[in-house]
């Protein structure tokens, strides 16, 4: 009877083990003709901030390094926001009305991807963003969410998509950073 019970045991723990191990590894990074990449963008005055296809009425310049974040696996949750530099960013923007929530900025980006298998992967992508608030964390400090359309890439590149979570800080207050946490999915042609 024992041996029987220990068979059991070892049928009922394999049968809940395994979809755990299946569930830890999770679905695969990605499905052909796709990257998805996930940054932050900080400001950095040595950047050059005036992208080449820029439109002529902007009047926002923007040069960022582009770092890679760490996460916690159990939940996401940011633990490191720049772990390494990958690659460099200039934006552009054009504000025509007053920064209150809702407002819509123009909004235009390149970025290059310095490191890694992608090194030299340079992307552009354009769209609006739009103010959720000014005054989180504090008044002066501007929340929004943009959203672009990845319109070139490196070869073969048919587009995509780049949102953000961006924090502007056009006063220089202290406490309080700049720049954003951008998820950027871009297609590829199959080959």
């Amino acid at each position: 009877m024992t041996l029987l019970i220990r068979a059991a045991v070892f049928v009922v723990g394999a049968v809940l083990i395994t979809p755990v191990a299946a569930a830890a590894q999770g679905p695969p990074a990605g499905e052909p003709g796709q990257k998805t990449y996930i940054f932050r963008s900080l400001e950095d005055s040595t950047i050059p901030n005036r992208p080449v296809h820029c439109p002529a009425n902007a009047n926002l310049f923007l040069g960022a390094t582009i770092w890679s974040i760490g996460t916690r696996a159990v939940d996401s949750r940011v633990v490191n926001e720049a772990v390494q530099q990958f690659g460099i960013a200039s934006a552009c923007g054009v504000i025509a009305v007053p920064l209150v929530p809702e407002a819509i900025v123009p909004f235009y980006l390149e970025f290059t991807i310095e490191q890694g298998p992608d090194r030299g992967d340079s992307y552009t992508a354009a769209g609006n963003c739009q103010v959720i608030t000014n005054n989180v964390p504090q008044p002066g400090i501007i929340l929004a969410g943009c959203a672009l359309r990845v319109v070139t890439g490196p070869p073969g590149t048919v587009g995509g998509a780049a949102t953000s979570m961006s924090i502007f800080n056009p006063l220089r207050l202290e406490g309080a950073g700049t720049g954003s946490f951008w998820t950027v999915r871009v297609y590829t042609a199959e080959e």
